[in-house]
């Protein structure tokens, strides 16, 4: 019998979304939400980012339901994977879901991890011990490793920001990262101010 995710994935993006704006607001940001499809430089507030005091954070997350019918497990894609390790900014968020009753707590559900371990098309909770693996991380220290720059990549202006982003020139977003994750999050930590670029969303949305 194939495996079956306790909770569909659109499900735990929109909770856990949701959720992480939720905090975000609660540390008394401010919070502009774009459509992930829909970016391009043109759209980057670099003034409501970068203004007086510059430097914010970058990071993208790529949400994983967790399958069952026999060995938990999330379920990898080998060329998702190969392209994320070109960007030092992405992460898989790893829901452990298991019933939507738990969607009001979908953040305390969460392990956060690079993908700069070798690929695995079933990553099982076990494999999440190993040390070759990587250390993964709950979502209260991975915010604080976002502020002591551990975590995420360090934008200074508009410049690094759309470096970031745009690994080859190209006006248009890198139609891979709309592939790779399904949000992507720039907060300057100073100013509390954060954009939001979901895939959630769409361009008339």
């Amino acid at each position: 019998m194939p495996a079956r995710p306790y909770v569909y994935e659109r499900q735990v993006e929109y909770w856990t979304s949701r959720e992480i704006e939720g905090f975000l607001l609660d540390q008394g940001f401010e919070v502009l939400v774009f459509p992930l499809t829909g970016l391009t430089e043109k759209q980057v507030p670099a003034d409501f980012l970068f203004l007086d005091q510059g430097t914010s954070k970058l990071f993208g997350l790529q949400f994983k339901t967790l399958y069952g019918n026999g060995t938990d497990h999330w379920a990898l894609s080998d060329s998702q994977h190969r392209t994320m390790r070109n960007y030092d900014w992405m992460y898989y968020g790893l829901s452990e879901l298991r019933e939507t009753s738990q969607h009001r707590s979908a953040l305390h559900y969460l392990r956060l991890i690079a993908p700069t371990f070798n690929f695995k098309s079933k990553l099982e909770r076990g494999d999440l011990t190993h040390a070759n693996l990587g250390r993964y991380v709950r979502w209260a220290p991975f915010f604080d490793g976002l502020r002591s720059c551990r975590y995420g990549r360090r934008v200074c202006d508009k410049k690094g920001l759309l470096s970031a982003l745009w690994l080859r020139s190209s006006e248009e977003l890198p139609p891979e990262i709309g592939n790779l994750v399904d949000e992507v999050f720039v907060a300057n930590m100073d100013r509390r101010r954060a954009v939001r670029y979901s895939t959630l969303l769409t361009e008339t949305g």
